[in-house]
Parts: structure tokens; C-alpha cells; sequence
């Protein structure tokens, strides 16, 4: 990163008999700048669940949605709460801002803390675009063709940017960058009770996205399987427990005609310990807004009867709510 000009002096040897002045050289050195980025989550946007202590400090562990602790009162106590991840990694890109040549990448650890997050770097006079990528996967990986962050789980991720003039005359220049969610949720909310057979609920998707561009934040169609399996426990069936599901996807660029970018397929089974169906349920065209949950609310877990309905949300502190009604099997 640093560039370092030789300097040459140049001079005349002094002859007997002879007084002419000696004569110096001198080229310009460039100077390493420190530069310094404070990194906002913006604020509007960066808690999941309105807290007390929320948005001046980075999203805690996840906390599953309707839990009220920590809620502020008056009407916000009636918001529903919202999931959150700690954000441990950032991952630091430097490009230059006429090839996006790619000249450095870093991953600073800040262990999920609390406050605004600072980076601090020496570059050389030029024009740069600089990228950050706030997350909480220690296993993500990056590729430095197309500068793809590749994640084997997903967590709540934060994505930003900033073009910068470094400037030879200041030897320290510090500034803002914002960063804005880059994930959709999906939330699955049951109506109805574990019942005592039921030991464990599967969810599959025909592929999520898993994928996101450190230069430009965008996400690729590539899309990997996934399937979490949840396990119950006796605290999980008593009468007055609702278990519910929550997971995260990177989002691509909705084609011009659709509304949104969708997840093709999610299929929700609720199983015994001897993997004996008890209710299955497939929901295809899962709609994905970044900075949005898709939330399902229905009967998940007790076994087919009668027809009933699940309700499709998309959570207004994300966004609009949008409903749609799917008739039960």
C-alpha cells in the first residue's frame, strides 16, 4: 500500500582552482495518510426489536419474536420483537475507484461491540472505494474474483460503502460510512401447540441465497440447499408455549416483471422421533425483501384434519406488511 520514492542528490566535485556551488535534486516523497472509518448501522433500520438500549449499540444474541423483555413501554410494548444476531466480523475492501482493482482485503474480529465500529488503515494520495461487510459467520469465506463473500450459514449482515479522496497534505483523514441490513428474514409463527408426539419440525427450501458482492453488495442467483432441523423439548409442548422458526437469506435483484425476489420452495414438516410425518406443508414463491421479514403464521405442528389458513406478513419495523391467505391441506 505504501509507495516509498528514492531520494538522489546530485553534486559537482570541487577541482583545485574551482568554486562552483554544488547543485541538488530532489523528487516529491508520497506520504502514507492515516485514514480512519467510522461505521454506522443506520439508525433507522438497525434494531430488529425497539429496546432501551437500542440503536446505540450493535444487535445483541438472537431473541425469538414476541419476546417482550427489554420492550420499551407505552405502544411500542404492542410491536412485535424481532430477531437480532451479534455482528463479530467486518470485512474491509479497498478498490480503486476507476478499475475497482481490487487492493486490499482485511477481516477485522470486533467480537459483537457495542457503539460505532472503527477501522483504521494507511493509504497513499488517490481515489478509492472503499467496502465494509458487518457480520457474525466466522466460517464466511471470500473470493477475490468478483469479490464474493460466500457464507455457510447466515446471520444478520450489514453492507456499505464510501468513495474516498485521500489527500497527501493531511496526514490523517477520517470518515463516515453507513451501513444498511442486507438480509431478509423468514419467520414461521404457530397457532397451535407442540403436540406430545411431535418431536421435532423440519424446514427445507429448494435453495437460499447465500451470497453477497463485497464491491457492490449485490447477490448472485446462485442459490445452496438448506434445511435446519429443531429437536423439542418437554418445555417446548406445555399449553401455553408457542415455538416459533426463524431464519435468514441474502437477497438478488427481483426480475423486472416480479415484485420481489423469491425463495422457489419451503417445504415445513413436523415429524415423530421415528421420522413418522405428522403434518406436512410445502409454500412455493416465498417472497424476500431485504430488510424485511416474511412472516407465515398458522398451524405447523398439529397433525392434517381440517383445512385451515396461514397468514403471509411482511414485517412493517422491516418494511410493509403484505398478507396473503394459503388455504390449509
Amino acid at each position: 500500500m505504501k509507495k516509498f520514492v528514492v531520494l538522489w542528490w546530485a553534486g559537482l566535485l570541487f577541482c583545485a582552482g574551482c568554486s562552483e556551488e554544488s547543485v541538488v535534486y530532489e523528487s516529491a516523497e508520497e506520504t502514507s495518510v492515516n485514514v480512519r472509518f467510522t461505521l454506522d448501522l443506520r439508525q433507522d433500520i438497525t434494531p430488529f426489536r425497539q429496546t432501551r438500549n437500542m440503536p446505540d449499540e450493535i444487535p445483541g444474541e438472537p431473541a425469538a419474536a414476541g419476546d417482550t423483555s427489554g420492550e420499551t413501554s407505552g405502544e411500542e410494548e404492542t410491536t412485535p420483537t424481532q430477531p437480532v444476531s451479534a455482528l463479530s466480523y467486518i470485512e474491509y475492501a479497498v478498490y480503486d475507484n476507476d478499475t475497482e482493482e481490487l487492493i486490499e482485503h482485511r477481516r477485522y474480529e470486533v467480537g459483537g461491540q457495542g457503539g460505532n465500529l472503527q477501522v483504521q488503515d494507511e493509504l497513499t494520495a488517490g481515489i478509492y472505494k472503499v467496502c465494509f461487510l458487518a457480520h457474525g459467520v466466522a466460517e464466511a469465506t471470500f473470493t477475490e474474483t468478483g469479490s464474493l463473500m460466500t457464507f455457510p450459514e447466515i446471520q444478520d449482515t450489514f453492507w456499505g460503502f464510501q468513495e474516498i479522496e485521500v489527500d497527501a497534505t493531511q496526514t490523517d483523514q477520517s470518515f463516515s460510512v453507513e451501513l444498511t441490513r442486507a438480509v431478509a428474514g423468514i419467520e414461521l409463527v404457530p397457532t397451535d401447540v407442540v403436540p406430545e408426539q411431535v418431536d421435532q419440525f423440519l424446514i427445507e427450501t429448494s435453495g437460499r441465497y447465500h451470497q453477497i458482492s463485497l464491491l457492490d453488495g449485490t447477490t448472485p442467483a446462485e442459490t445452496a440447499a438448506f434445511s435446519l432441523t429443531v429437536a423439542f423439548e418437554a418445555d417446548d409442548k406445555l399449553p401455553d408455549t408457542r415455538v416459533k422458526h426463524f431464519f435468514y437469506s441474502f437477497v438478488p435483484e427481483a426480475a423486472p416483471e416480479a415484485a420481489s425476489a423469491f425463495l422457489n420452495e419451503m417445504i415445513l414438516t413436523s415429524q415423530t422421533g421415528l421420522g413418522e410425518v405428522q403434518r406436512q406443508r410445502t409454500i412455493t414463491q416465498v417472497p424476500l425483501y431485504r430488510n424485511r421479514i416474511t412472516r407465515y403464521t398458522g398451524t405447523l405442528y398439529t397433525p392434517s384434519i381440517v383445512d385451515g389458513l396461514f397468514d403471509l406478513q411482511i414485517d412493517t419495523n422491516w418494511g410493509e406488511y403484505v398478507d396473503q391467505v394459503l388455504e390449509d391441506e
